[in-house]
């Protein structure tokens, strides 16, 4: 695969993946897709799909997700807590579910 280096393609691609060309230049994007063999291409392909079957396995995924998870919620709930400090320091009042009233 060739693709330009912008947002997270360098990322994913990587440099055993794939050709990583600069962005807006169609001559080394050209370039780099005449330098793919058929061994090249052969190679790309083979290490690219080991490469998504090992980083998006059940096994991986079942490891890295519940840590993404946490981490998201960890920021929410300290965005919560501090919306919440806000309001109470600005004398104003939060409502809240906890045990049917208000606090």
């Amino acid at each position: 695969m060739c693709c330009d280096q912008v947002g997270g393609i360098p990322e994913i691609l990587g440099d055993v993946t794939g050709l990583l060309v600069p962005p807006e230049d169609p001559e080394a994007l050209a370039n780099a897709m005449l330098r793919l063999s058929s061994a090249a291409f052969r190679r790309i392909v083979a290490t690219g799909s080991q490469e998504v079957a090992e980083r998006f396995s059940l096994a991986n995924s079942s490891r890295v997700l519940p840590r993404y998870t946490g981490k998201c919620l960890k920021r929410s709930e300290r965005t919560e807590s501090h919306v919440v400090g806000e309001r109470l320091a600005a004398g104003g009042r939060v409502e809240t579910t906890l045990g049917g009233g208000r606090g």
